[in-house]
């Protein structure tokens, strides 16, 4: 859109554009939604240890007490940032489809560069840390305007800068019609910024000083002089959008959901795209019946910026997603009014109590209360300053009536300051209870509460489930940063073809083409694969953090691990745990490489040159031929060893054999020599007989017997023959 003469006419018959009216009305219902902010500042103020305002501390400074403040909030809300700060974790690109698993891995290498170089965790920590204090904090994602700068732009945005849409009630202000931002911009920047409305903008910030509207000699004066024209007639405040003696205007950034009904087309995959009829592939698909058109209404974001009354663009948005590019960070929202809040509101009231407290303790501590005759001195104000002096002097009238003591007396409540002290400790405990947050979480010792590990984890821990609703909301905000974060460089890889180192970390690298041309077998056309284009993703958040405080905590938990090993394997693993310490790349990989080389343990063979894997493979033959030249001489040994043993057992079987014939012949002698005296007497007969059995118990014996080589076996006998 250009200005001078063409700008009127565009302003008028552009319907897409957004109009005064329209702008007006939106900016009139920001007015008229709760009194949340004023609330909200003062809640920043109560954690930056601004918890007195100026009526309070004339009222104190009248009554001679001392203002006195002990801020309890802010350790408590540092505590929980803190916690966000250990925890973080990085963002994961996820596949709808398991078939573009690689994909994912190529967009989120690229991810997590975008993030490092946007330093995207300390805009989402500002954010966090303004959704824990006040309720609310934002995010924006988008491109910058200073060509030097990053790439990529994810800042904290100050929340007094955005307006949304109070009628939402989607957590990301998914169904909001609108988000206006409010930049206060100097004069000369703001002309470097929009050229060709440089006469518009020094007019305005100039109050039309220099112009006339009854002149109009050229087309430029008369488009001038209807801008001047509707200056006049607009409802916008001028303090709103204009500061003249700072030389600033207020410069309106105009986010809006612009409904349309227009044709779609579903392609397979679930997805959907808007119908050009200038695409021939778009005239082809339809043509073919592969995709049947269909009327659908829904938004399409716009772009519009605005000096107070005066529009100077309105454009669709440049970005590639239909969304906002600010990312709302809510803490808790009031159920009727939708007002944000967050861990401050409620620890307003015990600290309020604890600061009053502790101002009448210090003040009880040097009050005086004076009950004196109206004679009793003869200057009551001098005695009066006298009393508040531990050294006082008090000359009482010798012409008084009353002559006891009772006629000048000093008293004081000291008596008090002890139930003030209780009811001040009782309030300490309230400013972290309220807020979920308990002593031990603080690292502080409380008399009478838990002393064990485990019980001190517990209250740990159910302090961390406390703040499980924030936590929540912030994790579904960092995830929604992103995802704005990857369709920008999705958008920045276009058609273009990628390629992109994966898996890094697990030490098996591998290289994904992204909308990789190759050329089909069938067809002979080229065919575009892994196409960002067609695919669905989305970003989640690893559930690992990936903060320093864990890493280290990780190290320590693997070093105990590895000390239960046996030393053969921690030999095994050694390499892995050096590779777990935060140190220098190169200087890791050198403790690595001597500690292979000493313990033989090889990198993988993918990770190694042409010249390491051969050398690999002549000390892997190396290893090999020396463990085959062991195990040849452990079973020679063996083999010498068996055959001694069996000679040993053979020589004894022997030596066994020989002792049994022996005993054998003198068996036979015995039984000839009871045979001749069987005849004379009875009794040698039983004795002969008892003999014979044992003489065959003895050659049952001897059958069992192995027959060595040389060995004369024992003669058999029959019954017969020994009876003969």
């Amino acid at each position: 859109m250009n200005a001078q003469g063409n700008y009127a006419e565009d302003y008028v018959h552009d319907s897409q554009a957004l109009g005064l009216v329209t702008l007006e009305n939106w900016i009139l219902e920001t007015r008229q939604q709760p009194a949340w902010r004023w609330v909200a500042n003062r809640e920043a103020a109560y954690y930056d240890n601004n918890q007195l305002d100026a009526d309070i501390l004339v009222e104190m400074r009248n009554r001679g007490i001392p203002a006195l403040t002990s801020n309890l909030i802010g350790p408590t809300v540092d505590l929980v940032l803190g916690m966000e700060a250990k925890t973080r974790s990085d963002p994961k690109v996820e596949p709808f489809d398991d078939k573009d698993v690689d994909i994912a891995a190529a967009l989120n290498v690229k991810l997590l560069q975008a993030k490092h170089v946007a330093d995207a965790d300390r805009a989402i920590s500002d954010a966090y840390a303004s959704q824990i204090k006040v309720g609310v904090g934002w995010v924006e994602v988008g491109r910058p305007s200073d060509p030097f700068d990053a790439k990529y732009r994810i800042q904290s945005v100050h929340r007094r800068e955005i307006w949304w849409d109070w009628l939402a009630r989607d957590y990301l202000l998914s169904d909001a019609r609108y988000l206006i931002r409010r930049r206060w911009t100097d004069t000369d920047v703001a002309e470097l910024m929009f050229p060709d409305f440089k006469d518009l903008i020094r007019n305005v910030s100039t109050g039309w000083s220099n112009f006339s509207p009854m002149v109009e000699s050229t087309t430029d004066d008369q488009w001038l002089g209807r801008e001047y024209a509707i200056e006049q007639d607009t409802s916008l405040e001028e303090m709103e959008w204009l500061d003249m003696h700072r030389d600033r205007i207020g410069i309106y950034e105009v986010w809006y959901r612009k409904w349309v009904r227009h044709t779609i087309l579903r392609l397979p995959g679930d997805m959907v795209v808007e119908y050009d009829p200038k695409n021939p592939m778009h005239r082809q698909a339809v043509a073919m019946n592969l995709v049947q058109p269909e009327m659908a209404t829904y938004p399409k974001m716009r772009l519009s910026w605005w000096v107070g009354p005066h529009r100077i663009m309105d454009s669709p948005s440049p970005y590639a997603h239909n969304r906002f590019p600010y990312v709302p960070f809510f803490g808790k929202r009031e159920d009727r009014t939708g007002v944000p809040y967050g861990l401050i509101r409620p620890m307003m009231s015990p600290q309020d109590e604890i600061n009053a407290r502790k101002s009448k303790m210090m003040w009880l501590l040097s009050a005086k209360r004076v009950i004196a005759d109206e004679d009793a001195v003869l200057d009551h104000e001098a005695a009066a300053e006298e009393v508040s002096r531990p050294d006082a002097y008090i000359k009482l009238n010798r012409n008084r009536l009353n002559k006891t003591e009772t006629a000048f007396r000093v008293e004081n409540d000291l008596a008090l300051n002890s139930a003030q002290m209780q009811a001040l400790e009782v309030a300490k405990l309230e400013v972290q209870d309220v807020a979920g947050v308990y002593q031990q979480m603080l690292g502080k010792d409380v008399a009478g509460g838990a002393k064990s590990g485990v019980a001190i984890n517990s209250l740990v821990e159910q302090g961390t489930t406390t703040l499980a609703e924030m936590n929540d909301n912030y994790r579904v905000s960092r995830a929604a940063t992103f995802e704005l974060l990857l369709s920008l460089v999705k958008q920045d890889i276009g058609r273009d073809s990628v390629a992109v180192v994966v898996d890094r970390e697990t030490g098996k690298e591998r290289t994904v083409h992204l909308n990789a041309l190759i050329t089909d077998p069938k067809t002979d056309l080229p065919l575009r694969t892994n196409d960002i284009a067609r695919t669905k993703m989305r970003v989640a958040l690893e559930p690992i953090p990936s903060t320093p405080t864990y890493r280290a905590q990780v190290m320590m938990q693997l070093s105990e691990l590895v000390k239960s090993l046996p030393p053969n394997l921690q030999e095994a693993v050694i390499d892995i745990v050096i590779k777990a310490y935060e140190l220098p790349p190169a200087m890791t990989q050198d403790i690595v490489d001597r500690v292979r080389a000493v313990t033989g343990v090889q990198k993988p063979l993918d990770k190694m040159t042409p010249q390491e894997q051969q050398a690999a493979q002549a000390h892997a033959a190396e290893i090999m031929k020396k463990k085959q030249l062991e195990e040849a001489l452990v079973e020679a040994t063996l083999a010498e060893r068996q055959a001694s043993a069996r000679r040993a057992e053979a020589q004894a079987l022997q030596a066994e054999g020989t002792a049994d014939q022996t005993e054998a012949t003198s068996i036979l002698t015995l039984v000839q020599a009871d045979q001749l005296a069987q005849s004379t007497d009875h009794s040698v007969e039983t004795h002969a007989l008892d003999v014979e059995e044992r003489l065959h118990a003895q050659r049952l014996r001897e059958q069992s017997l192995p027959q060595l080589p040389g060995s004369t076996p024992v003669p058999q006998t029959t019954n017969r023959e020994s009876a003969q």
